[in-house]
Formats: C-alpha cells, structure tokens, sequence
C-alpha cells in the first residue's frame, strides 16, 4: 500500500529491538541456532535475498563440523525425535546417516547396519545442501576438507569424496494424533528428506497428557464415548470444567434417535438416485457414446502440441485401455472412478452408474462447452486439435485455455480416485444432510426445552471431535 508505516510501540522499559531474541530459548518452532555448540559469525557476500544475491555484505552462521561418533550414530538413530534446525525447524526420526563410503542404518532388531555408498553420488548431495544452506546465511566449516586440486569444487577429486559431510535421511512429521486422555502422538511422513547432520539433535518425544481443562475448556463441542453414561454417543457442549466435567447434550435420547433416523432416510434418498450412461446422456441431451468419452478421458492439443487432459475424469482406464478391453493376461484393466460421482454396480458398460452430482456437472459441462460435444461427435477421438474443437475462434489455443480453467475449478479434477466400487455422498449429498439436521435441531429447540446438563466424573469419556486427527479413547 501507499499508506505510512509505523511501527508500534515498544513495550515499557524497552528501547531497542532484542539483539538475540533466541539466546535464552526460542519461540515454539523456531529454528533454534544456539543448540548448536561451536558458531561464530563473520561478514561475508552470498546471502540470498527473495533469491536475489544482497548488495552488501551479510553475518554468516559458521557451523563448525565434525565426524560424528559411533556412539552419537547410534544416539541419533535410536532417539524417538528430532529437532531439525535449518532451513525450517521440524520435528523427525533419523532412518539412516550416510557417509561417503557407507549408510548406517538400524534393523528390526535394533542392530546397526551398514551398506556400501557412492562416494561421488554422496559428494554432490552433500554440497547441494551446503550450498542452499550457504544462500541462507549458515556456512558449514568442515576442517578436515582439503583444498582442492582441480579447478574449484566442481571437480569432486578423491580428497573431497572421503571428506564431505554425513547426511542424515529422516521422515518428518506431518501431524499429531490426540488421544482421548489428551496424550500427543506424532504421525511420521513415509517419504525421506535428507539434511546436514549438525542441525539433527534429539529433543524429548510429547507424551505428556494435558489437563483436563485444557483439553476440554467451557463452550467446546464434545462427544461422550462412555458406554456406561446416560449421554453415551450424544454431542453436546462442555459448560463447566472443574474436578469433574459438566456436559449439556445438544439432543435428548429420544431426539437423537429420531434424528438418526431421519439422517438415514436422507441418505436413502440420495443414494437411490443413480442413473445408467444412457439415461445420464439422454438428461444432457447428447449420444451415449460421447457422454462415455466426456466422463473418461479426453485430450485437446494445442498449436505448440502440449496436450491438456479436459475429460472429466469420472472414470479413469488404465493406459492404453478403455473400458471395453481385456489386458493379455486375461484381466480387466485396472479403473478408478471420482468418488460420489460414478460407482461399478455390475459387470461390462452398462454396470456403470452415475449419481445427480454427475448428471448435473455432465450437463452444465454440455451447456458452456457445445464446441467439444459436437468435435467429439465428428472426429470420435480421444485426441483432438484445438483447431477442430473451436474452429470459428481466430485464438484456438486461448479458448483452449479457458477450457482448462474450467475443467480445473470443477469438483470431478479435484477429488482424490478411488476403486470403483467405493460407495460415498458427493458434495450436494453431504450439504443436504446438514441441511436436514439444522432444521431438525432448530425445530427441537423451538418445541422441546433444552436437556439438563450431565455431570461427567472423568473427563476421558469426553472427545473433542473437532480436533484434527484426534483419535478416540481405545
């Protein structure tokens, strides 16, 4: 914006801004440099800035590293968490450190094993990650590197192979799992990154459980899973929490019944309403064979010969296959369908069915789209030219873009395929059954007064469903 910037106020009593914010212990996921034993500074040209080289000179992070031994090895692999520092603080577990000439790595048992490396392949990975993190202002000072008998670094000579640093191959977490007691669990990534070993140092695993008001503070929305509870399977609204708990269901048993009941003839209702490929294209108004298309795949190339995926991916054939074709070992081709949209209720073409979410989209693709259905009808291809799908346009491939766009914002590109037998509300299903319990429940509130609360002794009958990958109490 144009407008002046002023910074605010500093707190009383301070008038500059903290030179060391991290010295005495950093903000909760916060790189931390100052775990690190053995950094000095110096001023030095390299920092990148918004990945533009700084004008000026910068204060350099200089790390000093060393050989780790077989006892920090086995600390590192056998710690339950990392903290990895640099270039993003993250919590992990080392699954491997790998050196030039080998990778040591634990067994099931808990041994240590160690497998062969390639020194040179370890060399380029190793200064990779020197040099991003040199961009970054942290320098890596390895004393043992000797000066180089090529020209430079580039040519990674037998000196330089055996000396470049360990790197650590960790999984990373990507959330935590709450236990209905409040214990947190860390869930770990499947895949490996790979970072500098001086930046990998143990930090203590989060298992202490929480407090119970913390867990559960006044006005949280929570379910009750104590079979032996008056409210057992009711949701409801924590309104006190002190030694024990006190929980207002938001539905009487008797309410909550009949709202079950009323949520399953929903889903009947929308569940039935499934339509064969004819019966969908005859709704369009279009041949069934070209609605068979437009719910696969179909490409559309442009003038340069990029091809763009503009089918709406309700069902997706293995490569090289259509639905009609057997593989040579007999076997049908493997196929996915966009959950909520498309489902194999039996066997061949006509087993296919498709729900209103599908008829509708199909429909509203029809009307914006009439250029594709009547190439598609002429040249019955699955590649097409973008001068044959819109030939009265002087710019094809900015039609074609425009094609993209809305096939992209749709909902059959964005949901995730699933086997074909995978059976699901779509996304008009779902805001149709809130619909329905908000109207049911706004009723009850105006004819029924509103239930007791109940009071709750221990607190781990009580689950926070709102909260991410929360897991109720086993």
């Amino acid at each position: 914006t144009n407008s002046p910037y002023t910074h605010p106020p500093f707190p009383p009593g301070v008038t500059t801004f903290p030179a060391r914010p991290l010295a005495d212990g950093a903000a909760p996921g916060f790189p931390d440099i100052h775990r690190v034993t053995g950094v000095t500074t110096t001023l030095e040209k390299g920092v990148k800035i918004f990945n533009f080289d700084a004008r000026d000179v910068s204060m350099y992070l200089n790390v000093q590293y060393e050989t780790p031994t077989e006892d920090q090895i086995r600390e590192l692999l056998t710690a339950p968490l990392l903290q990895v520092d640099f270039p993003w603080m993250h919590r992990g577990r080392v699954r491997a450190v790998h050196f030039p000439q080998q990778v040591v790595r634990l067994n099931a048992s808990g041994k240590v094993e160690k497998f062969s490396n390639d020194p040179r392949k370890h060399w380029a990975n190793a200064e990779g990650l020197v040099q991003k993190l040199r961009q970054r202002g942290v320098h890596i000072r390895n004393p043992a590197e000797p000066a180089p008998k090529g020209k430079g670094k580039g040519k990674a000579n037998d000196a330089y192979l055996s000396t470049a640093i360990a790197i650590a191959e960790v999984h990373l977490t990507d959330g935590t799992i709450t236990s209905g007691d409040g214990t947190v669990a860390l869930s770990f990534k499947s895949t490996s990154d790979y970072r500098v070993l001086p930046f990998c140092l143990p930090v203590p695993e989060p298992t202490e459980a929480r407090a119970a008001a913390d867990r559960l503070p006044e006005g949280a929305r929570a379910l009750c899973v104590a079979r032996d509870s008056p409210v057992f399977g009711l949701v409801g609204t924590v309104v006190a929490t002190p030694a024990a708990v006190d929980f207002r269901p938001a539905l009487g048993r008797a309410e909550a019944l009949e709202l079950q009941h009323e949520v399953m003839r929903a889903v009947e209702r929308r569940t039935s309403q499934w339509f064969t490929l004819g019966e969908m294209a005859a709704k369009a108004h279009i041949p069934e064979e070209v609605a068979l298309l437009m719910a696969t795949r179909f490409f559309v190339k442009s003038a340069e010969g990029a091809r763009e995926d503009c089918g709406m991916n309700m069902i997706v054939e293995e490569d090289g296959y259509n639905l009609e074709q057997i593989r040579p070992d007999g076997e049908p081709p493997i196929v996915l369908v966009a959950p909520g949209l498309a489902m194999l209720f039996g066997e061949g073409i006509q087993g296919w069915r498709f729900s209103i979410d599908a008829v509708e989209a199909m429909c509203d693709y029809v009307k914006k789209f009439p250029e594709v259905v009547l190439c598609i009808r002429l040249k019955h291809q699955r590649t097409m030219g973008a001068h044959h799908v819109f030939p009265k346009t002087r710019d094809a491939d900015f039609e074609l873009k425009r094609l993209v766009k809305y096939c992209t914002t749709q909902l059959f590109k964005k949901v995730r395929l699933v086997p074909p037998r995978y059976m699901c509300l779509g996304a008009s299903g779902v805001s149709h059954l809130e619909e329905v319990c908000s109207i049911f429940i706004k009723n009850c509130a105006a004819q029924r007064p509103e239930p007791e609360a109940v009071r709750v002794t221990d607190p781990k009958s009580l689950w926070r469903t709102c909260r991410g990958g929360a897991l109720p109490p086993s």
